[in-house]
């Protein structure tokens, strides 16, 4: 990958962790981004709130950042009101850090059970009022400075919405009898605790008032926020497997077993061309939807699935269309279907190389198959 100032190549960990750029272009990049941040401050408690609403009316997406800032034009300084700690309701919109979304639109439960699923989470990996105080005050803090950026390609507000999936799947999952343990144990183990310990080193006296420690200390909540959430891919194909009469087992390598077949969950990063112009805008506030974004690159996707040693190498996708593999010759194993079909397909197909592409829509789940065979180096 290439750091999207200087050109220059940079490690795909470095890339995500730095918003796409290089350390060097980074730092140098922090005071423009903090200023940035200020004004976007200011535009923001000037808007309305943002209610995305059905045919009917019912609200099933809304941003109250607006109603919880309040900004100090003295002293340039501004402070964020959470209300309680940890998962909020409002009718039957849940949330954290002023993003809510529908129980049942998003996640075909009544809100009780989100939050039933919510507490026994939290059971499982004692995680404590200060590590949601943390992903709230980063989600807000990454808001504001990223997704008003004309530059920016990232859609950022879905992070909150897979984690709350994530969390609801390992309940039903739990419920539906399937052993968690081991996914369980990696969220609080790797996902959490190592994260959380090092982002409290750096919560010192200097955090306040050091922007580059405020910064380096988020990156790891931002960190823990994008494993959560691509581990939603992991539990949503599981428990989809599951409700369908497959043989699931959730370990960590490989990621799943179904029905004996070894299986490594992948999810690229959302990308979007032009975002501005394909945002839906409220007073200058910046919305992207998932269906606007670029088909994914997912060649380096399917070469650590397979490194892995995977019978199939799964991937979350927003598109289903087919694109050139880069380092792969590839098969498409016919065209899109019905997610059962294709994972049944997947399972069954006796070839080594398969891929299932699949798709999670609330208007209803579909896969496609393809076969990639690895170029030989010249």
């Amino acid at each position: 990958m290439k750091c999207n100032c200087c050109k220059r190549t940079i490690s795909s960990e470095t890339f995500e962790a730095l918003d796409g750029f290089c350390k060097v272009c980074y730092e140098s990049l922090l005071p423009a981004i903090n200023e940035m941040t200020l004004k976007n401050i200011k535009k923001i408690i000037e808007s309305q709130p943002w209610e995305q609403r059905l045919d009917n009316g019912k609200i099933y997406y809304a941003c109250y950042l607006p109603e919880m800032i309040v900004f100090d034009h003295k002293t340039n300084n501004f402070n964020i009101d959470f209300g309680d700690v940890g998962l909020k309701r409002i009718g039957n919109l849940i949330g954290l850090g002023g993003f809510y979304y529908d129980a049942d639109y998003y996640f075909a439960v009544s809100p009780e059970k989100v939050i039933e699923a919510w507490n026994w989470f939290n059971i499982k990996t004692k995680s404590n009022d200060d590590y949601w105080m943390a992903i709230e005050a980063e989600t807000v803090w990454d808001f504001l400075s990223y997704n008003w950026r004309p530059f920016t390609t990232d859609y950022k507000e879905s992070l909150i919405v897979s984690i709350l999936s994530l969390v609801i799947d390992l309940r039903i999952l739990d419920s539906l009898k399937v052993d968690v343990t081991t996914k369980l144990l990696e969220i609080k183990n790797e996902k959490i605790r190592g994260n959380m310990e090092t982002y409290q080193k750096l919560t010192d006296n200097e955090f306040h008032n050091n922007a580059k420690s405020t910064k380096n200390a988020f990156l790891r909540i931002r960190k823990i926020r994008q494993e959560l959430a691509n581990l939603s891919a992991e539990t949503r194909l599981a428990f989809f497997a599951k409700v369908k009469g497959f043989d699931v087992i959730i370990s960590k390598s490989p990621d799943l077993l179904i029905n004996k077949k070894k299986v490594e969950l992948k999810r690229p990063k959302v990308k979007f061309v032009d975002a501005r112009k394909q945002a839906d805008m409220n007073n200058g506030m910046l919305f992207l939807h998932e269906d606007k974004c670029i088909i994914e690159d997912i060649s380096a996707h399917i070469k650590r699935g397979f490194d892995q040693k995977a019978d199939i190498v799964a991937i979350e996708v927003n598109h289903l269309e087919k694109r050139p593999i880069s380092g792969f010759n590839s098969k498409w194993l016919g065209g899109i279907m019905g997610l059962e079909k294709a994972l049944h397909n997947a399972i069954n197909y006796g070839k080594k190389g398969t891929v299932l592409l699949f798709k999670c829509r609330r208007e209803g789940y579909q896969g496609r198959v393809l076969r990639c065979k690895e170029m030989k180096a010249d």
